[in-house]
C-alpha cells in the first residue's frame, strides 16, 4: 500500500473514533474505549475487503456473473475522476483464470503526484471501497504511489487496463516487456 492510502485509512479511523466519542457524549476512559473498538471495526469492515476476506473462510460468495457488469460501472465512475491517474485489475483475470464465486478482484490504483492528487485518490479509493462493501462485492483495492510499486506482483499476468490516463501503465510495461489487456478482452458481454 502506499503513503496516501495508509495515511488515507489513518485518518478515516481517527475521524470515526471522534464521531464515535461524540455520539457516545462522553471523554471517560470507557467511551473513549468503546469509540476506538468501534471505529477500528468499522474502519476494517470498509477497508479491509470484507466480502473479499470472507470468501477464504467460505462466508461469502460472488456469482461470476456478477463482476463484469461491477467492473463496467466500475470504470465509468474512473473515467469521472481525474484521479486516480491509473487503475489496473492484476490477479485470477490477468492469468485467463477468469470468475469463479469464489473469486475477487485484485485492483491497483496508481496515483498522480502531488498533495491535492493525493487526497483525491484517497477519497476515490475509499468510495470504491464503501460501494463495494455495500454492493457486497470481493473487491481488493490497493492505492499506490507510483508504478515502480507494481515491481513486486507476479510478471506472468497480463495486467487489464481499465484507466490509464496518459499512458503510465502502458509505457511502464512496455519498459518491462510485458504485454497488457482491456476488460472488452475479457468481458463476454461488452
Amino acid at each position: 500500500m502506499g503513503k496516501a492510502d495508509l495515511a488515507g485509512k489513518i485518518i478515516l479511523e481517527i475521524l470515526f473514533v471522534v464521531i464515535f466519542i461524540v455520539f457516545l457524549e462522553g471523554l471517560i476512559q470507557y467511551y473513549i474505549l468503546v469509540a476506538l473498538l468501534l471505529a477500528h471495526t468499522l474502519n476494517w469492515l470498509l477497508n479491509a475487503h470484507f466480502w473479499d476476506v470472507g470468501r477464504f473462510i467460505g462466508i461469502t460468495n460472488t456469482p461470476p456473473s456478477r463482476f463484469f457488469p461491477y467492473l463496467r460501472k466500475l470504470t465509468k465512475r474512473l473515467d469521472k475522476d481525474s484521479s486516480p491517474a491509473t487503475a489496473i485489475i492484476i490477479g485470477g483475470i490477468s492469468r485467463k483464470q477468469g470468475f469463479r464465486s469464489t473469486s475477487d478482484v485484485d485492483l491497483i490504483f496508481i496515483r498522480d503526484s502531488g498533495v491535492q492528487n493525493s487526497i483525491k485518490a484517497v477519497l476515490v479509493t475509499i468510495r470504491e471501497r464503501v460501494m463495494a462493501f455495500f454492493c457486497k462485492f470481493p473487491l481488493h483495492l490497493e492505492l499506490y504511489d507510483h508504478m515502480q510499486s507494481l515491481e513486486q506482483h507476479r510478471i506472468d499476468e497480463v495486467p487489464v487496463i481499465l484507466k490509464d490516463t496518459g499512458k503510465i501503465a502502458e509505457d511502464w510495461y512496455r519498459k518491462a516487456g510485458r504485454e497488457i489487456s482491456g476488460l472488452n478482452d475479457y468481458d463476454p458481454n461488452p
